[in-house]
């Protein structure tokens, strides 16, 4: 604060009126959001009764939410027992056979998809995106990687089984 105060000048404040935007407001807080470790966070969590929120769950959150309350939209999707309608049954079957043992890890993902790549030739988005759409319902979101430490090899294959 001393520096603060040390430094500031009046004669530098702009003379034209502020201009409120909603958006830089929203990427500001995304900012902070994303800045801030579990420990920081983890009283948030148990006051929404988020008990089981981990450190794993922050790390595959935080940089897919603009506000806090977004991180509910991400533990219901890994949570529930939906199962999201995908078209490439086939290569879904692939991908459950070639799925590693749990518990799973941030290396995981990494490790599954090669083993799908070598069986199926396919990379890019025709790798991943049946896998994103089948584990989460959706065409974008959090690195993967950082999901498969939040499921079980019970969870995935129901997921792949659609």
């Amino acid at each position: 604060m001393d520096d603060l105060y040390k430094s500031f000048n009046i004669n530098y404040l702009a003379k034209s009126s502020p201009k409120f935007s909603i958006k830089v407001l929203e990427n500001l807080n995304k900012e902070i959001l994303q800045s801030y470790e579990f420990s920081e966070v983890k009283q948030k969590f148990l006051d929404q009764k988020l008990l089981k929120a981990s450190n794993n769950f922050w790390i595959f959150a935080k940089n897919n939410i603009n506000y806090f309350s977004d991180v509910f939209y991400w533990w219901k999707i890994i949570n529930n027992e939906e199962i999201y309608s995908t078209t490439d049954q086939d290569y879904l079957k692939i991908a459950s056979q070639l799925l590693p043992d749990d518990p799973f890890d941030i290396t995981t993902w990494k490790k599954w998809t090669s083993k799908i790549n070598q069986k199926t030739n396919k990379s890019g988005k025709e790798l991943y995106m049946p896998l994103r759409l089948a584990l989460t319902g959706q065409k974008k979101g959090p690195e993967l990687k950082f999901l498969m430490p939040l499921l079980n090899k019970k969870q995935v294959l129901k997921k792949l089984r659609s």
